[in-house]
């Protein structure tokens, strides 16, 4: 199960690309 954090952290890795 992924946490809210690690989504956020995701969401915001893609949105610096």
């Amino acid at each position: 199960m992924m946490s809210l954090h690690d989504l956020c952290f995701s969401d915001r890795i893609e949105a610096e690309r």
